[in-house]
């Protein structure tokens, strides 16, 4: 009975020291986080999203035109078409960055036509605009150092014009001086 008793005491004591030298237990703790910054190259010129129509339904009897405006990116179908509510398209944009101060001058191509990418033998014909502040394709940047050009246009729906996504090219030069 001796050795139970022992051996209990043991136990006892073993399960409460545990405890005990936990509390007193010191330990080491560290983290850490990445500084980062995004450094951009001064003069250049990207694109921010495309000039699109929207989704347009053509009549087989009628001809139409859609717009989208180059400064506020809103979308205008003729009365013989109907635009779709649920995508009314967008003005296309380009960021430039640069000095402030700094005149850019701006040199753009607009393809004449937008064609169906499904077949290739389709096309709309498209005529391109710059917004406002791209008046004399010349700008002078801000104080902020960044500047955007919008893009907007026309396109002319034929009859009888074949279903499917029509595409171009807007392309942008910036020469910054």
């Amino acid at each position: 009975m001796r050795f139970t008793y022992a051996l209990a005491a043991l136990a006892a004591t073993t399960a409460f020291a545990a405890p005990a030298s936990a509390q007193s237990f010191t330990a080491d703790s560290s983290a850490s986080i990445q500084a980062r910054a995004l450094l951009i190259q001064p003069a250049t010129i990207q694109r921010v999203r495309d000039l699109s129509f929207g989704t347009i339904v053509a009549s087989p009897t009628a001809t139409g035109v859609v717009s989208v405006d180059a400064d506020t990116g809103l979308r205008s179908v003729d009365p013989a078409l109907t635009g779709s509510t649920s995508d009314v398209g967008s003005n296309g944009r380009f960021i430039g960055n640069g000095l402030p101060g700094q005149v850019v001058n701006l040199r753009v191509s607009f393809p004449s036509l937008l064609t169906n990418v499904q077949d290739g033998s389709q096309a709309v014909a498209f005529t391109g605009s710059l917004d406002s502040a791209s008046t004399g394709l010349t700008r002078t940047i801000g104080l902020t150092g960044v500047f955007y050009v919008d893009v907007g246009g026309s396109i002319a729906i034929g009859l009888n014009q074949m279903p499917g996504q029509y595409e171009g090219t807007v392309t942008i030069d910036a020469d910054f001086q």
